[in-house]
């Protein structure tokens, strides 16, 4: 089966995957990294599963370890 040229395109452009991600969920897209950080503390190993870009990151205190997993290429 041939390969889509657009196939994983959000995945390896983290603009675009913002891009696509803010037009699905609305202004609202940053509410789950939210929620999600104020379960995690100082100090916390976190595993982000189906990361995309990992903008989890950016939510949660820098002494925590962080790791991404994301399947798609």
């Amino acid at each position: 089966m041939p390969q889509l040229p657009f196939k994983g395109y959000h995945y390896r452009r983290a603009w675009f995957y913002d891009l696509a991600d803010f037009l699905k969920r609305g202004l609202g897209y940053n509410t789950r990294f939210r929620i999600a950080a104020r379960y995690i503390t100082s100090g916390d190993a976190v595993v982000d599963v189906c990361s995309g870009p990992g903008r989890l990151q950016g939510f949660i205190p820098a002494a925590c370890g962080y790791t991404a997993v994301e399947a798609s290429p």
